[in-house]
């Protein structure tokens, strides 16, 4: 196998700095000037700063992206803008630089940033136009680009993870954009602190991997494994030592706490990316989440940052292949997630609460497709994914803003003869989402429930994966009809006033016109093998995962396989005609029960007070939180706060106090004893000076007397002297 697979070529490409760096510069004339120019030139020139940096960043990713797809060989382009990190102790020396690199993976990442992130700029200068900190905004929304951008384009661990801490600030920002009311400054906070969980997972990921490659700890020194080289966190230069027989088999044998270091090193890192792409167990926040304007919603937890953790497991496919166990994770983890969360979209009355949820399961899909070894089939639905749920999201901002910020599905209905524009999109994202045959969901859908299948990664059965995946896909079809019947169909449920001066917005309805668009035809380009096509899509990252898909097939033939040995093209359109015959059972169910609007209440009767209340409540997930996690530790902190102030603080004061009582005593001997006995000399040597002065009378008798009679004592006392 060594050798089999060449290195990518790399190319210098001196303007790759541009991509992230417009973006950045938006956010700074914003964030400095932004107050001042929307007060004197109006909304257009704040505006018009945030999409001119995110255009043109678009324009420079365009050529980036251009010129990677030209090549026929696997070309990376690179640019080195200066050393960054650099240290030797103890026999380890480090040394990396600030450096991009694009090659066909992170072209395709771009392009989802740039040309939807641009699209959703666009939809929010309607849609944010009436707010009053409208530069805040767009300062934040460009600061998470280039945030965003720095994650994707980032050469090394270390560059990635000054992206993936950008956006969980920036995520903090947007979703607490509303800070003045109290429950979206908490969705914020909760975002922030989830996400740090996972963060720390990452940071320990990280470290555990870099110990493994520095070598062996002997005598208080670093001393480097034979054949080694210099430790480097580079993705490039991991996958390449990885190639070398020697070197993997050295980092294979390395194990931490009787683990081994590769599989607990990407169980960590997965956990990162459990926080921020919303799986179990750290979900919790997305839903949340959705207390920011809708445009965030879109572009942030829907369209990238949430898909972060997706790019994070792909991008390291070169460590993931040799581990079945932590591949087995990714993947069971997935597909629970998928399947929970679609339970959960049953009930939900928000609109974008709905929509939130269906992220969380998709997401969960994803990790179902890199878990199971099918990276270009969980990239794929990545990129179709942003397609249909930006749409949605969008679609569900230009809904909220035309009834006035209402968002409950109660206050919907019959919408599609008022918002015309906004409910034929809605539809095609709808049927995209469903999986319904020649959209970009079926075919990205499709393809990893086939790869689940048939796998022979993971040490959990490649049917058990499936059957949750598919039923995952029949729910999704169902809460998705579901929505739109309930928001576009019956009989409308909102006043005749709103219902009057409701209007869609062309800045609103033409990113909507595209991204349905895409929606149902961005698929073409991975028509898979059985029906006809050539999926030019895997095959354009096959040289990206080329080595792990060879790997993987070298491991499954040496395990064994838990795959269900469904090769032929015949088997891959059964399981294709099962998922789809669900899916549409899942619509015709949804069409029947939703014909008319049911009430949450109605809902209950039909299904069971307690499923009902159950699901309503999601699963009372977040009460356990709040029961298990979050009031034990108000209650730890509570704790300590009282043994600070009653012991820490108690013994300080009662130093204090004591120091105080000691000084009271010091100074009353002080005052009594020594300044009484320098006082009294003092008044002792005045008196005696007094007297003495009085001999100074100024009469020269006196003195000459005085005289007389001094010596006449001093010759006595000689001659007395004498005498003896």
């Amino acid at each position: 196998m060594e050798g089999a697979i060449h290195a990518a070529r790399e190319v210098p490409a001196g303007y790759l700095f541009l991509i992230p760096l417009f973006p950045l510069v938006g956010f700074a004339l914003n964030a400095t000037v932004g107050a001042t120019l929307q007060k004197r030139l109006g909304r257009g020139a704040v505006h018009g700063i945030a999409l001119a940096t995110v255009f043109a960043s678009l324009a420079v990713a365009a050529r980036a992206i251009w010129e990677v797809v030209s090549h026929d060989d696997a070309v990376v382009l690179t640019q080195t803008l200066w050393p960054w990190i650099g240290f030797q102790w103890k026999g380890l020396s480090l040394s990396l630089p600030f450096a991009f690199a694009v090659d066909r993976l992170t072209a395709v990442m771009l392009f989802v940033v740039t040309f939807v992130g641009s699209l959703i700029h666009v939809f929010s200068t309607g849609y944010m136009q009436d707010e009053k900190p409208y530069w805040r905004f767009f300062a934040f929304m460009n600061l998470f680009m280039f945030a965003m951008l720095v994650l994707v384009m980032g050469d090394s661990f270390l560059m990635m993870f000054v992206g993936w801490e950008g956006v969980g600030l920036c995520s903090y920002l947007l979703i607490s954009y509303y800070y003045e009311e109290p429950d979206k400054a908490a969705a914020g906070m909760k975002a922030f602190v989830v996400n740090r969980i996972g963060d720390f997972a990452f940071i320990a990921g990280m470290a555990l991997l870099l110990w493994a490659l520095v070598g062996t700890w002997q005598d208080g020194r670093f001393v480097a494994d034979a054949g080694s080289q210099a430790p480097t966190l580079v993705f490039r230069e991991i996958e390449a030592r990885l190639h070398d027989d020697a070197f993997r088999e050295a980092f294979l044998a390395k194990t931490a706490w009787g683990v081994p270091v590769v599989t607990l090193s990407c169980v960590l890192f997965f956990f990162g990316a459990c926080g921020k792409s919303a799986q179990i167990p750290l979900y919790v926040w997305l839903p949340d989440a959705m207390a920011g304007p809708t445009p965030v919603s879109a572009l942030i937890h829907a369209a990238t940052m949430v898909t972060a953790g997706v790019y994070m497991v792909a991008r390291l496919n070169f460590l993931y292949v040799h581990s079945q166990t932590a591949m087995t994770v990714v993947a069971v983890v997935g597909a629970l997630t998928a399947l929970f969360a679609a339970t959960i979209g049953f009930f939900q009355t928000d609109i974008k609460k709905v929509l939130a949820y269906s992220t969380v399961s998709q997401l969960g899909y994803m990790f179902v497709g890199v878990g199971v070894g099918a990276f270009s089939a969980g990239i794929f639905h990545l990129m179709t994914h942003a397609f249909f749920k930006a749409c949605l999201f969008l679609g569900s901002g230009s809904i909220i803003y035309a009834l006035h910020h209402r968002q409950d599905l109660k206050d919907m209905g019959g919408l599609r003869r008022v918002l015309p524009a906004t409910y034929w999109t809605f539809l095609a994202a709808t049927v995209a989402i469903a999986g319904i045959p020649g959209t970009s969901g079926f075919f990205s859908k499709d393809e990893i429930l086939w790869r689940a299948f048939d796998n022979g990664q993971t040490l959990v059965s490649g049917e058990v994966i499936w059957l949750f995946g598919v039923v995952a896909a029949m729910f999704t079809a169902f809460y998705m009809t579901r929505l739109a019947a309930l928001t576009f169909f019956g009989t409308p449920r909102a006043d005749e006033h709103t219902l009057h001066h409701a209007k869609e917005y062309k800045r609103m309805t033409i990113p909507l016109w595209v991204l349905g668009g895409l929606a149902l035809v961005g698929g073409v380009v991975g028509v898979p093998q059985a029906l006809g096509g050539s999926n030019r899509f895997e095959h354009f990252l096959e040289p990206v995962f080329a080595w792990s898909g060879e790997r993987l097939v070298w491991l499954s033939e040496e395990g064994g396989g838990h795959g269900a040995g469904l090769h032929s093209h015949a088997g891959e359109v059964v399981l294709m005609a099962v998922a789809v015959g669900l899916a549409v059972a899942g619509i015709l169910a949804a069409v029947r029960i939703y014909r008319t609007y049911r009430s949450p209440e109605d809902e209950a009767r039909l299904y069971g007070a307690g499923i009902h209340r159950v699901i309503f409540h999601k699963y009372f997930v977040d009460e356990g939180y709040w029961a298990g996690v979050v009031r034990p530790f108000l209650a730890l902190t509570r704790a300590a706060g009282a043994f600070d102030k009653f012991v820490i603080d108690g013994v300080v004061n009662l130093c204090g106090h004591a120091t105080k009582v000691t000084a009271w005593i010091n100074g009353g001997i002080d005052r009594v004893f020594v300044d009484g006995t320098v006082n009294a000399l003092a008044t002792a040597t005045i008196e005696a000076g007094q007297r003495v002065r009085r001999l100074q009378t100024g009469r020269l008798q006196a003195y000459v007397t005085g005289i007389i009679v001094g010596l006449s004592g001093l010759a006595v006392l000689v001659y007395a002297l004498g005498r003896g």
